[in-house]
């Protein structure tokens, strides 16, 4: 009866300990709903100074991009185009936005004031330009392009020039995204027959591949510190945001629940990310803890799994009046 109790009581403690490990991971990572639109907002990206997001909304009617002061959530739309535009992404220094868009006709990049004003067109080639990327010195736009025949990754001086084609390889790249020191680009890839995350020099060069999973890695944000990159992945089959270490590669899912999260994009602090979700029926903008913050608490619920099977261990040797290997 003694062994009984133990066994019992040995049970019971571990299902604590599993409810406190469910606890720590919901309370770490629940997020938060940023903008609440009855149409769709899509493709988050944060200010410079982090006191703004630049995202895409058909609150308007069609396709346009938008800004939205955090401080007090009150949003204010930057394009007016009767065509469709896409993928905001900010100058280093605040104060233009670049954007895909198919007001001219064809998938080009555009650049706009920040404050609103005129967009300039800044590609202008027949095949479609789509995914722009600003690079951390201001100086030139990375984006993917059809004009090799095949999704590449090309670079633009951001005042306007000559392209220069990065990646060559025959299978398709997309949603290019900058190194903070500018030496490297992140993309997606279908060069090993399923999208994965690679790295190039920003100069061209041989690329490296990041993730090796048979599930969809796609649209790569780098981490401020450089240290981390985040991406959107259809592992066990739910499209959400994942994280990648570059020292070890080692990854975790950030965001979790129902829905299908994607874009993902660092605050410039590290502390916080935003992406686009459809949890709650249409898409809207939605804002998750760190890595930072839930790496910590990762390696305590590590600690609470190993003592868990340490404690069923025992209750099982009591059980069968014997040691287990």
């Amino acid at each position: 009866m003694h062994k009984f109790f133990k066994i019992i009581l040995l049970s019971l403690l571990g299902l604590f300990i599993l409810l406190g490990l469910l606890f720590l991971v919901s309370l770490f990572n629940s997020p938060e709903q940023v903008t609440h639109s009855t149409t769709d907002d899509k493709t988050p990206v944060w200010s410079p100074d982090s006191k703004k997001i630049a995202f895409v909304s058909n609150r308007s009617g069609n396709n346009n991009i938008w800004i939205m002061l955090l401080e007090d959530k009150s949003v204010i739309q930057l394009t007016s185009s009767t065509g469709s535009d896409w993928f905001p992404t900010w100058s280093p220094d605040g104060n233009k936005i670049a954007f895909q868009s198919n007001r001219g006709g064809n998938l080009d990049i555009w650049v706009i004031p920040a404050t609103g004003g005129v967009a300039k067109q800044l590609t202008q080639n027949p095949n479609p330009d789509i995914t722009p990327a600003w690079s951390p010195d201001g100086k030139k736009i990375a984006f993917a392009s059809l004009r090799s025949g095949n999704w590449d990754i090309w670079v633009i001086p951001a005042s306007g020039g000559d392209a220069i084609q990065i990646t060559t390889d025959l299978s398709d790249d997309k949603f290019p995204a900058w190194s903070p020191d500018g030496s490297k680009i992140a993309f997606a890839s279908l060069r090993s027959g399923n999208w994965d995350i690679w790295i190039v020099p920003a100069s061209g060069g041989k690329a490296v591949r990041l993730t090796a999973n048979s599930a969809v890695d796609d649209v790569p944000t780098w981490s401020p510190d450089g240290k981390k990159i985040a991406f959107r992945s259809i592992r066990n089959r739910k499209s959400a945001i994942w994280v990648i270490s570059l020292d070890n590669r080692s990854v975790f899912q950030l965001t979790m629940g129902k829905g299908f999260d994607w874009f993902p994009s660092w605050s410039p602090d590290g502390k916080k990310i935003i992406f686009q979700s459809d949890r709650k029926g249409n898409e809207d903008i939605w804002l998750v803890p760190s890595p930072s913050l839930l790496y910590s608490v990762s390696l305590k619920v590590k600690k609470l799994i190993n003592f868990s099977r340490w404690i069923f261990h025992e209750a099982a040797e009591e059980v069968l009046g014997r040691e287990l290997d």
